[in-house]
This record gives structure tokens, sequence and C-alpha cells, in this order.
């Protein structure tokens, strides 16, 4: 079946900080404190092949005709997702079911390959019907010569079968093992607990914690991983290094890191609104002091002028050598004065 035409569109290259589920290696020592995003850390990878199912990519995700696509649009890399099916197979599907992305339904753990193989993996897209399957973890490897990000899907076991996680890492390490050819690979998982069963398996194969947390960094470190692929709406773009107790630049979405680290994260309620130098640290508090009205101070200076002179160090009469207490005691002398002077003068009578 021929797919309509549509324009070149390069994939988006990832960054060492993930701008997408990407490759981000955990730099130790000094490369931490500089922040520097090398050139040879950005690679492209196909994410699923050449994206997630809907209107806009017409190529089926989690499948071979996906992969080899995503690897002719430029891709160095390929991301698939694998899990068991019902008899131990390593199949390549994200969903826990098959509802989705093919024209069955069921719990993808609960059918075995063969069943999981009838399926129409392109159903709702142009290469329904072509016969475009679920591949498994083998084939997409024999497929393709590029690197490879196995992510390992987990299932707690609520309406689907539960993984078995010592199973999976096994298997999933014994493909590696297979593979002959001369690529990187490398295994993911948001469940760091498959990912320190692979690494107890080959200390060898490189593992990344998938994250949407700034703490799972600290896992990734603490557990000895060599990624850590950061969830791209968590991450920054204009990732800086800060040290403890700075703050970031007014109007940029950074935060300041616990530690001296290249650190991109944002907060949940940054994803809306950037945060400034304001949210960074604690504001200081403006001292705020209520002032009197000029005119009932001036009326309680002139009050208690006339009553004979200011009291000292009053809020109300100022200073005493301020001017208008000055002023308000000259007025008080002077009425004084001419009180005692009219007291004083004799009276004339006209006979």
């Amino acid at each position: 079946m021929k797919l309509p035409a549509r324009p070149f569109r390069p994939l988006r290259p990832l960054t060492a900080l993930g701008l997408a589920l990407g490759s981000t290696a955990l730099p130790s020592g000094e490369a931490r404190a500089d922040c520097s995003c090398r050139e040879a850390a950005v690679v492209v990878m196909g994410h699923r092949g050449t994206g997630t199912n809907g209107p806009a990519n017409p190529w089926p995700e989690n499948t071979l005709p996906s992969f080899e696509q995503g690897v002719a649009e430029g891709a160095d890399w390929i991301e698939l997702d694998v899990q068991h099916s019902a008899d131990g197979a390593l199949v390549v599907l994200h969903d826990e079911t098959v509802d989705r992305t093919t024209d069955g339904t069921g719990c993808a753990g609960a059918l075995g390959q063969a069943a999981l193989a009838a399926l129409d993996a392109a159903a709702g897209t142009p290469l329904a019907g072509t016969g475009v399957t679920i591949p498994t973890l083998d084939e997409v490897l024999a497929a393709v010569d590029v690197g490879v990000n196995i992510e390992i899907k987990i299932e707690s076991g609520g309406s689907c079968p539960a993984s078995d996680r010592t199973l999976l890492a096994a298997d999933v390490v014994a493909a590696i093992h297979a593979d002959a050819k001369s690529r990187p690979l490398l295994v993911s998982s948001f469940d760091a607990d498959v990912l320190t069963l692979v690494k107890a398996l080959d200390a060898s194969v490189p593992v990344g914690l998938l994250g949407v947390d700034p703490a799972d960094l600290t896992v990734a470190t603490s557990r000895g991983f060599d990624a850590l692929h950061p969830f791209y709406l968590a991450v920054d773009a204009t990732p800086t290094c800060t040290r403890r107790g700075s703050r970031s630049t007014r109007g940029r979405s950074t935060i300041r890191p616990r530690s001296a680290r290249c650190s991109a994260w944002r907060t949940a309620s940054s994803r809306t609104s950037p945060v400034s130098s304001r949210s960074c640290g604690p504001r200081r508090a403006r001292r705020s002091v209520p002032r009197r009205p000029r005119r009932r101070a001036a009326a309680r200076s002139a009050a208690a002028a006339r009553a004979g002179g200011s009291r000292q160090g009053s809020p109300c009469s100022g200073s005493p050598s301020s001017p208008r207490a000055a002023r308000g005691r000259e007025a008080g002398a002077a009425r004084e004065r001419a009180g005692r002077s009219r007291a004083r003068s004799p009276v004339s009578r006209r006979s």
C-alpha cells in the first residue's frame, strides 16, 4: 500500500537534558558543575519509531515499518517497549492491552505470542490490512542496525497479569548478549528495581531510569545507573547550573537544585507559570509604619504650645529642637506676655 505523501521532517534532536525520552548520561565530578551540553551528547532518537499513533503519523508505532522509517528519517537510535506475552516471549508493545494499537482486545500478558502476531498492528493507520504485526525484540534487533533503547514495561497486576521482574530482566539481558551487531544498546524503565536486576546480571549493560520527579536523579545516582530519562514536561528549556543559596534570574524558568549539579527540573506549579527570582527564595518583608496625618499632628502641637510648652519626646509634638515646636513655644510666650501686660495697665476713665 502506498502511503500518502508528506514533507520530510527530521526527528527532533534530544539534548543531554532530555527534551524527550532520550538518553541522559549522568555526569560526575567537574562535568556536573559546568552544565555544558556537548555536541557529542546530542543524539536523534526515534521514539517508538516515528512516534506514537496519530493523524500526523502514518506509520504504526512500535512496528518494523515505523522503526525502519525512523532510521530513514535520520534517527541515530530507536526506542521501543518490551513486555512478556502469556508464553514468555519478549513482544514490542507499549500498552498493557492491545486495544489501542491493534484490531484486537485484551491484555497482552494474557495472550500468547502467536495470538499477538495474528493481530493487525497497523489498525487505524494507512498501513491497516497490509500484514503489519506486533514484532518480537529479536525481530527488531535483526531489522535495524542503529542503537536501540529497550524500555521494560512493568505491570503492577491490576486488570492485567503482573510482570515478573526477574524473568524480564533475564530475558532482556539474554537478548542483548545474543545481538551480534556492533551498536549501542541501553535498557530503561520507570521501575528502578528491574534496572537493578539488569545491572546485577551484567554490570556492563547501560541502564537509564525514566522519571517525572527531580528525586529520580538521586535514585539513579545512588543505585549506580548510567542514565536518567526525564519526562520532557518536567524539563526546562533554559537549563542552568546554580549552587546552594543562589537565585535564578527573574523571568527564567529555573529552580535551585539542592547542590551544585546540572538541573533543569521544574516544579509542578512552574509548568503553567515560570519560576521567577521571587519564588526562588524568601522574600524580605517590607517594613510598613503608618504615618499620622499632618493636620492632626499640627493641631496637637499647637494645643501643647497653648498649654505652656511642648512635651519632651512626644511623637505628636516632634523633637524639642524642631522649628515647629520652637514657633509654638514663641507664640505661647507672646500671648502670655500680652495677657500680663493688659492686666497691669491702668484703666483711664473720663470724668
